[in-house]
C-alpha cells in the first residue's frame, strides 16, 4: 500500500483575525478632528448663550417696566436698561459718558434702518416731563432695538468705537481751532 500524498497534507490554518488596535493614522486623524470640532462647537455655544443672556434679561426688564404708571420714570428706566445692556457688549468708556444726542446716535448707528430709536424719545429722559404715549412708543422701539440689534457683531463694535472716538476727538479739535484763532488775532 502506497501512501497517498493527500494524507500528508495538513489543514489550512487561517491567520488570526485582524484587531482594531493599534489604530491606523487615518482613524487618529478623524479622532483629532472630531475633538477639535467638538471643542469649537462648545466654545461657540457658550459664547452664544452668554451673549444672548444679557439680551433676554434686558427684554424681561423692559417687560417689567411696562407696568410703571409714571411715564417719566418709564423713560428713565428704558435709558438705564439700554445702557446696562450695552455695557455687556461695549466697554464702560464707550457707553457711560454718552447722553442725549450722542447716546441716540450710538444706538441708531448700531441698529438697522427698520429698528432705529427716535432721538426725541432718547432725550425724554433728560426732560422734566413726557407723555404716556411717547413713553410707550419709546418702550416699543427699545424692545425692537434690543431684539434685532443684539448681540453686537464685530463690525457693530468697531462702529461704536469709531463713534466714541469721534466724540472724544471733536472737543479737542474744537479747542485746537479756538487756540489757532486766538493766536492769529
Amino acid at each position: 500500500m502506497q501512501n497517498n500524498p493527500l494524507y500528508q497534507l495538513k489543514d489550512i490554518q487561517t491567520p488570526d483575525p485582524i484587531g482594531f488596535w493599534p489604530l491606523a493614522w487615518g482613524w487618529w486623524l478623524i479622532i483629532v478632528l472630531s475633538i477639535v470640532i467638538l471643542a469649537f462647537t462648545i466654545k461657540w455655544l457658550i459664547r452664544y448663550i452668554s451673549n444672548n443672556k444679557a439680551k433676554k434679561q434686558a427684554l424681561a426688564m423692559l417687560a417689567e417696566i411696562s407696568k410703571e404708571p409714571h411715564p417719566h420714570k418709564t423713560v428713565i428706566a428704558i435709558n438705564d436698561i439700554l445702557k446696562r445692556v450695552m455695557l455687556v457688549y461695549l466697554s464702560r468708556e464707550q457707553v457711560a459718558s454718552l447722553n442725549s444726542a450722542s447716546w441716540a446716535n450710538l444706538l441708531n448707528t448700531l441698529a438697522s434702518d427698520k429698528h432705529k430709536i427716535t432721538a426725541d424719545y432718547v432725550e425724554l429722559a433728560y426732560q422734566p416731563k413726557c407723555s404716556a404715549q411717547k413713553a410707550d412708543a419709546y418702550l416699543e422701539q427699545a424692545k425692537a432695538w434690543i431684539k434685532h440689534t443684539l448681540p453686537l457683531s464685530s463690525t457693530q463694535k468697531l462702529a461704536a468705537h469709531n463713534i466714541v472716538a469721534q466724540r472724544i476727538n471733536a472737543p479737542q479739535s474744537l479747542h485746537q481751532n479756538m487756540a489757532k484763532e486766538q493766536s492769529h488775532v
